[in-house]
């Protein structure tokens, strides 16, 4: 697969909806933090920024926006807490450049 296609956007897949396979960190090494989703806690496969330059696992912040959406409950950042649309996240290429890069290492 190439990068291309590792790296759609999030607004060609508004609703997060496409699976992308990207091989698990490996157990023996330790995850940094940096690749972390800050909602899940889970090493970030598919990383997305907001505008505010916060990362997420892209399948972890979409459930978590679809849910608040589904409640009735303003869409918010899990992080800041100030207004967050799917609309606002984008492909972290920057974050998944390095984590690729890492994972070659590991």
């Amino acid at each position: 697969m190439s990068d291309n296609n590792n790296l759609s956007s999030a607004e060609s897949h508004p609703r997060g909806q496409q699976q992308y396979s990207q091989p698990s960190w490996p157990e023996h090494v330790p995850i940094p933090e940096t690749f972390l989703c800050p909602l899940s806690k889970k090493f970030m496969n598919h990383p997305v920024i907001d505008r505010e330059g916060n990362s997420y696992e892209r399948e972890a912040i979409f459930k978590y926006l679809r849910a608040r959406e589904q409640l009735g409950t303003a869409l918010v950042s899990p992080v800041t807490k100030n207004p967050l649309q799917e609309s606002d996240l984008v492909d972290n290429r920057a974050l998944q450049s390095i984590i690729d890069s890492a994972l070659k290492n590991a």
